[in-house]
Parts: structure tokens; sequence; C-alpha cells
């Protein structure tokens, strides 16, 4: 039998980041490679146990559960030395903390990344792409 204080009395046994803040996970995943293209998916699901104790002042406030995760992500050669790499997902975020004080919305968010790169390759020399965010730079409006 536990109660929600045991995170006091054992913190530095517990192997987690918060923790008050323990997370449920499951998660299917599978692969189908062939000769040119590696496939891979996942499907999964993810949602919080939170340990409070009896001080209203130190409550954590739950956060947001992955109520569905699915993904799928596709590497292989367009033609020698060029290769590609596509990856996206799709989360349903819900809240589960559900009562007349939490007005949170619930959610879709669904994203895809894809990546486009080409080795030159030699006896004795290569050259390789690096890494690079091909995210906007942000400009702030404030002075």
């Amino acid at each position: 039998m536990s109660d929600d204080d045991y995170w006091k009395d054992f913190q530095r046994q517990i192997p987690v980041l918060t923790p008050r803040l323990l997370p449920l996970t499951a998660r299917v995943e599978g692969r189908f490679d062939t000769a040119a293209v590696r496939r891979s998916w996942y499907v999964g699901a993810q949602r919080w146990q939170i340990l409070q104790s009896g001080d209203a002042t130190t409550a954590v406030e739950a956060p947001y559960d992955r109520t569905l995760q699915l993904g799928a992500r596709a590497s292989g050669a367009l033609w020698p030395g060029l290769n590609y790499d596509v990856q996206t997902e799709l989360n349903r975020f819900t809240y589960s903390k559900q009562d007349a004080t939490s007005a949170r919305p619930t959610g879709l968010r669904w994203h895809a990344l894809g990546d486009v790169s080409m080795s030159w390759d030699a006896p004795g020399w290569w050259i390789r792409r690096s890494s690079r965010s091909m995210r906007p730079p942000t400009h702030s409006t404030s002075r």
C-alpha cells in the first residue's frame, strides 16, 4: 500500500525528471523495410499520474494527455547520392482534469518534416550535408 507522498521519502530512487508527475505510456511500433525504402510507424498514448501533496500551495497542474499519437517515417534513395527522409505525426491532446475551473481546449496537431540530402564521394574524400534548421528567423517587434 502506498500514498501520494512516497516521492518525498524516496526522491533519489525515482528515475524521472519530475517525481510528482509520472508518465503512463503505451506504444506499438512496426517496420517495413525493402531494398530501396526503410519505413516505420508507431501508435501510442500517454497519460500522466500526478502525485499531489495535501498542501494547496504546492499543487501540480495536470498537463495535457496525448490520447492518440500516430506517426510514420520513410527514407531511401531517390537516385545514387541523393537521399530523402520524411516523417509525420498526428497527436490528439486532451485535458484529463475536466471540472468547472478548467476551460482548457482539446485539439489535434499534425506536423511533417522532410529532408533531401546529397553526398559527393570519391576515393580519399567526401562531402556530406550538415544538419540545419529550416525555420524562418523570428524578429522582435518591441524596441
